[in-house]
């Protein structure tokens, strides 16, 4: 995928419906590739990647934006230079902890136990912690 990221001038996104694509995205901007998308394939992307994918929800829209990135170099460079400036390591930091956020809030299981109490696992089972002898 490097390779044909390395080629590439544009990724190009013109979904109707939220997919998957978001770790495409993300991996093309990480390459440096500026992006033309629907703000449905940007729903599910964090604010730091989102503002710098061009949006466009219609095809004349979509079609202008995709043109000037392909004809134009300073707005394609300008487009890159912006992607560039981004500071990935604190995005993926952030990025990390709304991912173990929102885990924790979907998995009752993941939640720390209070004092005294059994650890559940998975299946709402309790566990019952041995405890070690003394040698």
């Amino acid at each position: 995928l490097t390779a044909e990221l390395n080629r590439a001038r544009l990724l190009v996104v013109p979904l109707t419906t939220v997919t998957g694509t978001g770790g495409r995205i993300a991996t093309a901007l990480a390459h440096g590739v500026p992006v033309v998308a629907s703000s449905h394939a940007v729903e599910a992307l964090a604010p730091g990647l989102a503002n710098l994918v061009h949006h466009a929800d219609d095809a004349a829209e979509m079609a202008d934006k995709i043109a000037q990135l392909l004809r134009d170099d300073s707005a394609w460079e300008a487009a890159r230079a912006r992607i560039a400036a981004v500071d990935w390591s604190a995005l993926r930091q952030a990025q990390t902890a709304s991912l173990a956020d929102w885990m924790e809030e979907i998995t009752p299981w993941s939640r720390k136990p209070a004092a005294g109490r059994a650890t559940r696992t998975r299946r709402t089972r309790p566990v019952r912690r041995r405890r070690r002898r003394a040698s």
